[in-house]
């Protein structure tokens, strides 16, 4: 009986994921009809499909009805940070669709905040890592967020990977959101200064931090890898000048990159990879690049502060 109630939960949910964009639609909404019900309401878009808002959600009558240690929605909250590499902090930006957009900041590998513009109505809350549970055992791992008074609003399947540029919501893949990973460098630099730099820089493993260094500036950079039997540390130091020009900060000479394995039996080697490296770091709309002229490394990489 409970696995049938959070399955009827669970559909109600992929019900209310909407697609974006759609300005103009009509509605229509109906008062409860039962205890424990929101408010139903249905729009219908241009193509005359009709989708189901959060707040068509039916709440449980009593708390017997839901599986131990799920919410109301009946999703789970991910205690553990899953080993395949999925996590909150990689949603970190602006992401896009149509002209509705979700900025996500203050992430940590399990919750974050986020901003919604959606056909004009603005949404702040959370975005929590949570996991729902299939009728045969297997689970699903979602970005769930939530309105600030706690209420369900749209969740995205996860996917794995330090760049995402796509996350879909519920089964129907609607909305998609989309996050470009090249920032339009040829539009975008107006306004930036050199204080725009400084902090931290984070991608998945990998921090850069950018800091004053006499009148000019220094980039240092740290990377871990591997894990289990090895584990690399990798380090970057580079001398920075800010060019006006670009709006970018460069280093023409001298960077050095430093190379630690921790072996798991406690022993370790230490190399220097290079002394003579170039680099050159470039920050739009929020978004840093590294362009290492060395090995490029760091191409197709984008860091978030």
């Amino acid at each position: 009986m409970k696995k049938s109630l959070i399955i009827i939960a669970m559909l109600g949910i992929l019900a209310a994921m909407t697609s974006c964009g759609n300005d103009t639609a009509t509605s229509t909404s109906a008062s409860p009809t039962g205890t424990g019900s929101k408010t139903a309401s249905t729009s219908t878009t241009q193509n005359g499909t009709a989708a189901a808002s959060a707040e068509s959600i039916k709440e449980p009558e009593s708390d017997d009805s839901l599986l131990e240690g799920a919410n109301k929605y009946g999703f789970f909250p991910v205690t553990e940070q899953p080993q395949t590499s999925i996590a909150v902090s990689d949603l970190t930006g602006t992401w896009y669709c149509g002209n509705d957009t979700i900025r996500f900041y203050s992430c940590s590998w399990s919750s974050g905040e986020f901003d919604m513009n959606s056909n004009g109505s603005e949404t702040h809350g959370s975005v929590r890592l949570e996991y729902s549970v299939n009728p045969d055992n297997t689970q699903d791992i979602w970005y769930n967020l939530y309105d600030k008074n706690d209420e369900f609003v749209i969740g995205f399947h996860t996917e794995s990977g330090i760049q995402l540029t796509d996350i879909y919501a519920g089964q129907s893949g609607t909305p998609h959101y989309t996050r470009p990973l090249e920032p339009d460098l040829s539009q975008t630099a107006e306004g930036v200064e050199a204080a725009d730099y400084l902090g931290s820089w984070g991608c998945d493993r990998c921090v850069i931090t950018i800091s004053p260094n006499g009148s000019d500036y220094v980039a240092n950079i740290e990377w871990k890898t591997g894990g289990g039997e090895t584990l690399t540390h990798t380090k970057w130091t580079y001398d920075l000048t800010y060019d006006n020009s670009i709006a970018a900060m460069v280093c023409n000479c001298g960077g050095t990159c430093e190379e630690r394995v921790d072996m798991s039996d406690g022993t370790y080697t230490e190399n220097t990879r290079y002394t003579d490296g170039t680099a050159m770091f470039v920050m739009r709309e929020g978004m840093l690049r590294w362009s290492d002229n060395k090995e490029d490394i760091a191409n197709g990489m984008c860091f978030y502060n």
